[in-house]
């Protein structure tokens, strides 16, 4: 079994604390990859607050579904909420990202996960800066192969985005263009990103998930054949 999906949480909701959090947590997720084996957690939920000690107190769930999977963990992890809430965004960053390598470098020695792979994630991370900008998709060519779109996502502590870019084979970019801004929310954001098609060779369209079918345009360079 494989680790999917990692979540701060304060259930006391008195700040912005969950849904900042998601940027950290996605970014782990995804410089993580998809085959950190874990043997029986598909999920884990850290409970940040005022606690004594790293506890995990729950191994399976009992009212599970899709968006919470049988196999989760539920860890109370120690969390000072009064300093997160007056810290600077790099610095919540920061608070939050020491909070999930704790953690998870907890759940490791307790179940005898790679810690090496928590450690070298925790270090790419700090390398980018705590800036989660990455491409959800492969690129797609246009008709006559000269040029390749792609959607750029971006999460940050107070919203989301998405761009679409187009560049050439020499891997220059001929066009970026903002296509969304959302507040921190993965399901708002998809919205925008249902599927990317040419139209021609200089035209580009990125589908939302509308039922009447809109989309939003680029059009690359009125020069570009």
């Amino acid at each position: 079994m494989f680790l999917k999906e990692i979540q701060l949480y304060d259930e006391r909701n008195t700040t912005n604390f969950n849904s900042e959090s998601i940027c950290v947590t996605e970014m782990f997720i995804w410089e993580l990859g998809k085959k950190f084996e874990t043997q029986n957690c598909e999920m884990v939920f850290f409970h940040c607050g005022d606690f004594s000690e790293l506890r995990l107190v729950r191994e399976e769930q009992d009212g599970y579904n899709f968006l919470v999977p049988k196999k989760s963990y539920d860890v109370e992890l120690p969390f000072d909420q009064e300093k997160y809430k007056c810290s600077a965004s790099v610095n919540k960053k920061q608070l939050m990202t020491e909070a999930v390598k704790e953690g998870m470098l907890y759940l490791s020695k307790l179940k005898g996960w790679n810690q090496n792979a928590i450690n070298a994630t925790i270090e790419k991370m700090y390398e980018k800066q705590l800036i989660h900008t990455f491409r959800p998709w492969k690129g797609k060519r246009s008709p006559n192969r000269k040029a390749k779109a792609y959607p750029v996502v971006n999460l940050d502590l107070n919203a989301f985005s998405v761009e679409l870019v187009v560049e050439n084979t020499k891997k220059e970019i001929l066009k970026r263009t903002q296509i969304a801004i959302t507040k921190p929310d993965l399901h708002d954001l998809s919205y925008f990103m249902k599927k990317l098609e040419w139209v021609n060779n200089d035209e580009v369209v990125l589908y939302t998930k509308a039922n009447k079918g809109t989309f939003n345009r680029v059009i690359v360079s009125d020069s570009n054949p």
